[in-house]
């Protein structure tokens, strides 16, 4: 795999509605400076067939398929195969603001021996309405979960950064066998959790900032708060 430009996991599943705008705010704001890889984890909607579609017209996306069995397994996958030395994550609901690479270099000349891994902000995308908007507004205010959504004007050291929007060193992930792959959702919360005993740690920078797309249903925003409680 090259090392000649930054490495993008994404993994997806049931995106269709949201695909189009992560990848063409990434093109926008990286160009040629990152290698997309997409993993679409067996959806039924056109999500893969709109990834083959950027993968066909740009040659730094990449086309995966997932294994139909959550993201934590396609993770791992993948982690054994990268050989840059850094890995940026983001989520397929996301769109970069438009500096956003330009943070995610910043951010790297932050990282040393110890500091392995630096997130970014998570803000309510311009386009959403009703209960998508009010659901994001929800989270923000309680700063969903630890760490979940920060609240800071710097960068300031933290103790776990969401996968949505975050670059870690590769090699202390390999180091700490990857992620659990019988959690989902709290797969990163747990790989930070191993990452930190091992006395690494992690800064957050709030100019490196995505819009997340949230839940606009109230049985998906029920179901999505579920999940992250019984972990």
């Amino acid at each position: 795999m090259s090392t000649s430009a930054h490495t993008v996991f994404i993994p997806v599943k049931n995106e269709e509605n949201n695909l189009q705008r992560c990848l063409d705010s990434i093109l926008l704001s990286a160009g040629t400076n990152v290698d997309v890889h997409v993993f679409d984890d067996c959806s039924t909607d056109r999500t893969a067939e709109i990834l083959q579609e950027y993968a066909d017209r740009h040659d730094n996306i990449h086309a995966h398929k997932g294994f139909g069995k959550g993201p934590a397994i396609i993770r791992n996958y993948f982690l054994e195969e990268v050989t840059n030395p850094y890995i940026i994550f983001v989520d397929g609901d996301i769109e970069v603001q438009s500096n956003w690479y330009q943070e995610i270099e910043r951010s790297i000349s932050k990282m040393s021996d110890t500091i392995v891994a630096i997130g970014g902000a998570q803000k309510i995308p311009h386009i959403s309405k009703g209960l998508e908007k009010f659901h994001g507004a929800l989270l923000e205010s309680f700063s969903f979960l630890s760490d979940h959504i920060q609240q800071a004007s710097d960068f300031v050291e933290v103790k776990h950064n969401p996968l949505c929007n975050v670059i870690y060193k590769t090699q202390p992930l390999k180091d700490v066998q990857g992620f659990d792959e019988h959690l989902f959702p709290g797969e990163d919360l747990d790989m930070d959790i191993r990452l930190y005993r091992n006395g690494y740690k992690f800064l957050y920078n709030p100019e490196m900032v995505v819009y997340h797309h949230r839940p606009d249903t109230i049985k998906e925003f029920q179901t999505m708060l579920i999940k992250y409680g019984k972990t």
